[in-house]
């Protein structure tokens, strides 16, 4: 029924006979080659960006007339469960300004022969009947594959020897051309050869390569922003769980930065003890003042204050005659110590005789120091103290 179809269109078709220039049997092997190549696109579907298409094409899909020396050709394309035939006559291939190919995926190769604007009319029919007609400046060939370089190469070799007998090129320059397709970079080639046929094609080839490359580029910009956003993530998880630690032991122990003396006072009374306008336990120099507890007990022992902020504050929290529980309370806050805080914000330190060990946690001008220290009163009764110190370090 295709062939049928076809026929009736073909015959329906006009054209003025010319001198022939090329000869019959060239022409007749030229079109036995392309509508055999497309033959093997029988079948395969791709999509367009809005819908699927089934090609499927007749026996001879591209026909050189040897009378016009001009050309026509077929292919049916179903979709929506509609099989259209669109059929393009009057070509004249030595016209053609450009050729591209490129995969539709599938395994479909779609060859591109471009014109200039208002030279083709594919007409469209369906079951017969015509349709509409389009006017694009483009005919579309398909193929498999495994057969794309081989229908590219045909048609752009038919199409040059169309121009070589329109008198529009001549022989040594598309020999020129043939080898330096392969010889030369797609930019020289453009470069040496503006208006040859696959110049459009290296040009095709160079955009998709930039698209490419500036996809790549996107990719990995996003990949690196992804590592970047969940690097930050992580770190400022990490930030939270070490700021939880040290606002638990501020809380733990009553203290709070930033508070001038009264304001200290007010949120932890126990200062009151120590801060007293003696010279026997103040220390003032320059813009600092600092109170000790001549007798250094269970809670505050040191105030310092800076421009009138607390900015050091020394507490005993544990004295114990012995030193089994004050080194297993030790021990276990060096423990919770290094599960919430970055290894680069924890130092630890013992010295020689395991008589002296500090914990120092740092967050940015702030540092908190617990010392566990054993003391001996004679050989035989030792005495161990933890303290810990909060600081402002600006």
């Amino acid at each position: 029924m295709k062939r049928i179809l076809l026929l009736f269109v073909v015959l329906q078709s006009a054209a003025s006979i010319h001198a022939s220039n090329i000869p019959y049997e060239k022409l007749d092997s030229i079109s036995a080659l392309v509508s055999k190549l497309q033959l093997r696109a029988n079948g395969l579907t791709y999509n367009n960006g809005y819908a699927d298409y089934e090609l499927s094409f007749a026996e001879g899909n591209f026909k050189i007339l040897f009378s016009t020396q001009l050309a026509y050709k077929s292919a049916y394309k179903k979709w929506n469960g509609k099989e259209v035939l669109f059929f393009t006559e009057n070509i004249d291939l030595s016209k053609a300004t450009g050729i591209t190919w490129e995969v539709l995926g599938n395994s479909i190769i779609d060859v591109k022969l471009y014109f200039p604007k208002g030279l083709l009319k594919t007409q469209l029919f369906d079951n017969g009947a015509f349709v509409n007609t389009t006017n694009d400046d483009y005919l579309e060939f398909f193929s498999n594959d495994q057969s794309g370089d081989m229908l590219f190469n045909s048609l752009n070799d038919v199409c040059a020897l169309f121009k070589i007998a329109a008198g529009l090129a001549t022989e040594k320059k598309i020999a020129d051309e043939n080898r330096d397709w392969t010889a030369l970079s797609e930019t020289a080639f453009v470069n040496k050869y503006p208006s040859a046929l696959r110049a459009k094609q290296a040009n095709y080839s160079l955009t998709q390569k930039e698209e490419k490359k500036r996809e790549e580029a996107r990719i990995e910009n996003e990949y690196v922003e992804k590592i970047r956003i969940e690097k930050e993530i992580e770190e400022n998880s990490i930030k939270l769980k070490a700021s939880r630690f040290i606002d638990s032991l501020c809380t733990k122990y009553n203290f709070k930065r930033g508070l001038t003396e009264s304001e200290f006072i007010s949120f932890n009374p126990e200062p009151t003890v120590i801060i007293k306008p003696s010279k026997r336990n103040r220390y003032a120099d320059n813009n600092h003042i600092q109170y000790n507890n001549l007798n250094p007990k269970m809670g505050i022992n040191i105030i310092v204050l800076t421009d009138g902020i607390v900015t050091n504050c020394e507490i005993m929290i544990m004295n114990e005659k012995g030193s089994s529980q004050s080194q297993l309370f030790f021990s276990n806050l060096l423990t919770d110590a290094k599960k919430n805080i970055p290894p680069q914000n924890l130092q630890y330190y013992i010295n020689d005789e395991g008589n002296y060990q500090t914990i120092t946690i740092t967050d940015k001008n702030f540092k908190i120091e617990i010392s566990y220290s054993i003391y001996y009163y004679g050989t035989k009764h030792p005495k161990s103290i933890v303290n810990i110190t909060f600081s402002e370090t600006k």
